[in-house]
């Protein structure tokens, strides 16, 4: 409630409470299930897996991004995987700071900004490389979300999404609750998963 009152004085947007559980609802679940399939035909039937990931899944993200960044934000496999341990109460627990996650931010859109045009050159020809790149995230993720307090190391700091989804999701058509978080830690300030749009 402090925070919210500085926040307010600061003129930004004081966090809201969340009332979701933090017990994982089902389409999450599938969303997890779904990116360790991509990743096994990518590694095992690459010319599927491919096709699957860059034809099907990498349009689908941008569109959900642009109309509904909230929903993308609870179903991202990359962001659950970030939280997983903090679901269990392990780890999680570092507060980070405004410079902190400026830094992060920045690291993120570096790798934004590598990844697409190794793209054209590596990914879109080798699945096993896209999945090694998807493994990579992944373990990066859970790494960056077992020293972070909930969505301040991953989500809205380190992963390279981030940035696209600050550009393009800024207005969005609809906002999702927040499927992940109990109640407003204020992990990250400002949060879109904890203010009623996600307008900066």
């Amino acid at each position: 409630m402090a925070n919210g009152k500085r926040l307010a004085r600061a003129g930004g947007t004081a966090p809201r409470t969340v009332t979701k559980s933090m017990r994982l609802p089902w389409s999450q679940g599938v969303a997890f299930a779904a990116g360790i399939a991509v990743v096994g035909l990518l590694a095992f039937k690459p010319s599927l897996g491919i096709h699957l990931f860059w034809n099907v899944l990498i349009p689908v993200a941008p569109a959900l991004i642009l109309f509904f960044p909230g929903l993308w934000r609870n179903l991202c496999p990359l962001g659950y995987t970030s939280l997983l341990l903090q679901k269990f109460s392990v780890g999680g627990n570092r507060k980070l700071s405004s410079r902190a996650n400026d830094r992060f931010v920045f690291l993120g859109v570096l790798v934004l900004f590598t990844l697409i045009p190794l793209r054209h050159l590596v990914f879109d020809l080798h699945g096993p490389w896209t999945a090694a790149l998807l493994l990579i995230l992944g373990l990066s993720a859970a790494i960056i979300g077992n020293f972070f307090a909930m969505k301040s190391g991953w989500c809205s700091g380190l992963c390279p999404v981030h940035p696209v989804e600050k550009l393009y999701g800024i207005r969005p058509v609809k906002a999702a609750p927040n499927g992940h978080c109990e109640e407003c830690r204020s992990c990250v300030q400002i949060c879109p998963d904890s203010t009623p749009a996600m307008d900066p």
